[in-house]
């Protein structure tokens, strides 16, 4: 059955590539090659975690490939896409030094606060001083796995992080896309503007996620793609750019390795080499949430859900926001994915918490929730881009495009498809909701021209 699915995998990649005329930043292609990727470290670690797929778990990632097929192909008919004839010459974007000196400011002064936190956590939680990479570490498992400690702790934060931390990350994504439009535009870079997003991956650093800078990568690569495209006038970009992406993910992957021990996470290189901790750590995030999902499929009643409320799993983000902010009592749900959520092969190894995106779905709502959720998420990415390509929207969006901005955001959440239910658990969120309030806002000013103004 895992060769099956490889190559009805391969099969539906060739088709898709075929169709969408090698356009390898297309989301359906995005899906369908992570997926396909994740196959083939099952393969290749077949032996050594004695893996076996099911049917179910064919069914259930075959069809969902389907369902990105059919609308991208709906979609290709409905949106006139790589059809540019003319150079969209994108124009800079000048924002007053004052304003990023105020952001920056504001970045410094959130990071010191920030750090005392975690000390203070770090101090009620274990204890004593601790080391930079033990104090990261013990904020990165309270925050993720032991929030009720968290809570328990009564460690309150300090005000000036509560009242502008929330606001740092889209004030930061509006920077970037700005300096990115600017590089395409001009081939040049404020020096003076990248320091609001080095404070900000190093907020990043300091909370010890790895997807949240992952995150920010994707951004800047989709884009630098889409801008370039309209600022050349092509429907797509040469094979170049490609490789020039694949040596920027060869390049990061082995950093995202060492990450582990500069935060003080095991599973870091320790007495492996560098090689076969690489392999240990993309085999565990994207080779294993498929073998997990498969073992967990394989021994799970398929016409019975665990759920107590509708969705409960797949919807959590929402869930929480009744809870927490609401105080629905109700819905105060735990989540299944958690500390105590570690699996073991069926030989006895470890292969983490993580059972991609289907997990959650075929929870809530067995195999009835594969194609109607799947289909939510083929009908944002794939039809956005789509319009993003679009030669009559180009051709207004010589400034900046709101629309690309939050599309590049989201982007990460169809690579992470292979890892979780990242797509629900971004936009359900009141976290999210703050995004777009506080972008938005951001590219009001722009389109004003109060603090940003352009170059004629």
């Amino acid at each position: 059955m895992l060769y099956i699915l490889f190559y009805l995998l391969l099969l539906f990649f060739i088709i898709n590539y075929a169709f969408v005329r090698g356009d390898y930043f297309h989301p359906t292609i995005i899906f369908n090659f992570t997926f396909l990727i994740a196959t083939l470290f099952c393969i290749l670690n077949a032996q050594e975690y004695a893996i076996e797929f099911n049917g179910g778990t064919v069914f259930i990632v075959t069809i969902s490939m389907l369902v990105f097929t059919i609308i991208t192909v709906l979609s290709k008919k409905i949106f006139k896409t790589n059809t540019f004839t003319f150079k969209n010459k994108l124009k800079y974007l000048y924002v007053s030094k004052s304003l990023i000196f105020t952001i920056i400011i504001i970045q410094i002064l959130n990071l010191i606060f920030f750090y005392r936190y975690e000390q203070a956590l770090f101090s009620a939680y274990v204890g004593g001083r601790g080391s930079f990479s033990q104090i990261i570490n013990n904020y990165d498992q309270l925050v993720k796995f032991f929030t009720e400690d968290l809570v328990g702790l009564g460690v309150r934060s300090p005000f000036f992080y509560r009242v502008f931390n929330s606001f740092i990350s889209p004030i930061s994504y509006v920077i970037i896309y700005i300096i990115c439009h600017n590089y395409v535009a001009t081939r040049r870079i404020d020096k003076f503007q990248l320091l609001v997003p080095c404070l900000f991956a190093i907020q990043i650093f300091m909370t010890g996620s790895r997807g949240s800078l992952f995150k920010i990568l994707t951004f800047i690569l989709v884009v630098f793609y889409i801008l370039l495209l309209r600022n050349k006038g092509l429907s797509k970009l040469s094979s170049r750019f490609a490789f020039k992406v694949l040596i920027v993910v060869v390049a990061v992957a082995p950093l995202f390795v060492l990450y582990l021990n500069a935060t003080g996470r095991s599973g870091g290189v320790g007495q492996d080499g560098i090689i076969e901790a690489l392999n240990r750590e993309l085999f565990k995030y994207i080779g294993a949430p498929l073998l997990n999902f498969n073992n967990f499929i394989a021994g799970y009643d398929p016409y019975r859900s665990d759920s107590v409320y509708w969705g409960e799993q797949t919807f959590y983000g929402f869930y929480k926001f009744l809870y927490s902010k609401l105080h629905l009592i109700d819905f105060n749900i735990k989540s299944i994915i958690g500390s105590d959520s570690f699996v073991k092969s069926t030989n006895g190894l470890p292969t983490g918490n993580v059972f991609t995106t289907f997990y959650t779905f075929f929870y809530d709502f067995t195999y009835f929730g594969i194609i109607p959720l799947v289909s939510v998420i083929a009908l944002y990415f794939v039809p956005t881009y789509s319009r993003i390509l679009g030669t009559e929207y180009c051709a207004k969006k010589y400034l900046f495009d709101y629309k690309l901005f939050i599309y590049a955001y989201l982007f990460n959440d169809v690579i992470m498809l292979i890892f979780s239910n990242r797509f629900f658990e971004s936009i359900l969120t009141v976290g999210f909701l703050r995004f777009l309030i506080t972008s938005a806002i951001l590219v009001w000013i722009i389109k004003q021209n109060i603090v940003f103004k352009y170059k004629k």
